[in-house]
């Protein structure tokens, strides 16, 4: 509208009807207490608004800037030095952070390797097996070179860098490492201190030693609908449905209850195992009951956990039960059927309906309440 044309109809009204109603309120401190009231209400709402959306550029430009970063060109000792960049780095990098899902596979490589080659130079050259440095007979000073010297540093880079994820002083990795010298308790501690590292989330965002892993942050930015098969195993952020679970827990089952059976049938001669047992064998004492240990918590455990975990968040229970329900089997007899009652339970309560403070609902869910009604 130019200076000198008149306001229209429409707009002269809109004026008189907001002097009008100016005037009401400087007449009617009710009214007046109520148009405060409600123009405070407008604007908490509206600084939560920018603070929500403030933090979800936040978030948003933290993972545009790993997937840049993921997209470039890498020298060899970038491969090395730099954060999340590949497994060279995981076992050699001592800078930047490492979220559980990669601790539980370079730390369960570094046992399996560790075990099988210093049972080979014992079996070769001291006509002794593994499990004769615990008992005595085996030359022991080879355990402590063979852990220190020779597996040392990998497992110091690896430790270091989950408990930078954490913001704890990577140093302390010295002392989870040298643990296990305290006589009896020692070894007992020290799996402690790994569940510890393996079940603790890291702090998102960015902390004292680097930027939170790409991992994290996709897990975390995921949508809820486009959570495949490798974060259903390995992750322990969002909420996870009862169809997944099911799925999810028999894969494990059948693959569990198969690599038992299999090693057993085959035999493990770095073990001492023979060819010809079976898994039943666990439970009549013909088969050593360490071995289904290292199956059931070593080899399966964190997914396990992964997936409890996650399932729990969807019922909005705090994450950490999910470790009663893997360790709730130790119990003398009854164990094995807490656990299966528990496996019941999270398959059969429903999970919450929308947001909870774990996160949306996933899209599985949402689609199956609209379809049944």
């Amino acid at each position: 509208m130019s200076p000198g044309e008149a306001p229209s109809p429409e707009v002269r009204a809109a004026r008189a009807a907001e002097a009008k109603a100016r005037e009401e309120r400087e007449n009617n401190p009710a009214l007046m207490a109520a148009y405060q009231e409600k123009k405070r209400k407008e604007e908490e709402a509206r600084l939560e608004r920018e603070e929500r959306e403030e933090e979800e550029k936040k978030i948003k430009d933290d993972y545009d800037k790993w997937r840049g970063s993921a997209s470039k060109a890498i020298t060899f000792q970038d491969s090395i030095t730099a954060s999340n960049q590949g497994w060279l780095w995981v076992f050699f990098g001592l800078g930047g952070r490492l979220e559980q899902r990669r601790y539980f596979i370079s730390t369960l490589f570094v046992y399996i390797v560790f075990i099988a080659s210093l049972h080979y130079v014992l079996s070769t050259y001291y006509d002794s097996t593994y499990f004769d440095i615990y008992t005595g007979s085996g030359p022991w000073w080879l355990g402590f070179l063979w852990a220190w010297v020779v597996f040392g540093y990998p497992s110091y880079a690896i430790t270091s860098k989950r408990l930078a994820d954490l913001d704890v002083e990577p140093m302390v990795a010295i002392g989870v490492m040298a643990i296990i010298i305290i006589p009896f308790l020692g070894p007992i501690l020290q799996i402690m201190a790994w569940l510890a590292l393996l079940v603790i989330p890291g702090t998102e965002g960015s902390n004292n030693y680097g930027p939170e892993p790409k991992a994290s942050v996709n897990a975390r930015n995921a949508d809820p609908g486009r959570q495949g098969w490798y974060w259903l195993f390995f992750s322990v952020r969002g909420r996870l449905e009862q169809k997944r679970f099911v799925i999810g827990s028999l894969a494990m089952g059948v693959m569990f209850f198969s690599a038992v059976h299999f090693t057993f049938w085959a035999g493990v001669p770095f073990l001492g195992m023979e060819p010809g047992g079976n898994y039943f064998g666990l439970y009549t004492g013909s088969a050593p009951w360490w071995y289904g240990f290292f199956w059931s918590w070593v080899i399966f455990g964190y997914p396990q956990y992964a997936l409890a975990t996650k399932r729990l968040m969807d019922l909005e229970i705090e994450p950490q039960v999910a470790l009663v329900f893997v360790f709730i089997i130790i119990i003398y007899f009854i164990g094995p059927f807490l656990q299966l009652g528990m496996w019941v339970w999270l398959v059969a309560a429903p999970g919450t309906e929308g947001d909870n403070k774990f996160g949306p609902e996933t899209r599985n869910s949402v689609d199956a309440r609209y379809v049944s009604k």
